[in-house]
């Protein structure tokens, strides 16, 4: 595994390989000492055994180095020392997004290309959000489990019966499926 340039230095620092760092780490924010190693030697475990990953981990928890790492990395941790990055986004609507990209194009200056593609953008916000509508009464069919309880068969039957038998129309269809009320669950 390749760690970045920023970790390897501040294990350097400490003098400490990074797998110690990586491993110190994630203890002090709460992984066990076994989910630690796994994941600070994933790339060593392939060729392991069990007995060797349970021995060199017993070996590492046993170091005064690492052990002094700990410590370390704990207090800075409760000291503020170690950075977290934790950031609040919060969401704003298409209005809001669209309000920012309109302020953003009349700042820049007139006739510049970056002025004319903010515009665009703009543009397309405001015709994605018109094209997107929600549909506030959705359409609930409930079947049936056996079809001949089904409404839609019976008024079709019915149908049937009225046409003498001939094949429906589309438009005979549609009556037969508009005049059938299937929001409603059916009695067995």
């Amino acid at each position: 595994m390749e760690y970045s340039s920023i970790l390897k230095k501040k294990a350097k620092d400490y003098g400490v390989p990074v797998q110690y760092l990586v491993m110190a780490d994630l203890m002090v924010v709460g992984y066990g000492a076994a989910d630690a190693h796994f994941i600070a030697y994933s790339a060593d475990l392939v060729t392991w055994s069990t007995l060797k990953t349970k021995t060199e981990r017993d070996r590492i928890l046993g170091l005064p180095i690492f052990n002094n790492l700990l410590e370390t990395r704990k207090a800075e941790l409760t000291s503020g020392g170690i950075e977290t990055k934790e950031t609040d986004i919060e969401l704003i609507g298409a209005e809001d997004t669209a309000k920012e990209i309109l302020m953003v194009a009349m700042n820049m200056p007139e006739n510049s290309k970056e002025r004319g593609e903010m515009f665009m953008k703009y543009a397309d916000l405001l015709r994605k959000n018109d094209s997107v509508a929600v549909d506030e009464d959705p359409v609930r069919i409930w079947l049936p489990l056996q079809c001949s309880k089904c409404p839609l068969l019976a008024a079709y039957n019915e149908a049937q019966k009225r046409n003498s038998g001939k094949i429906l129309t589309s438009t005979e269809m549609e009556q037969i499926v508009s005049g059938v009320k299937l929001d409603k669950r059916l009695k067995k």
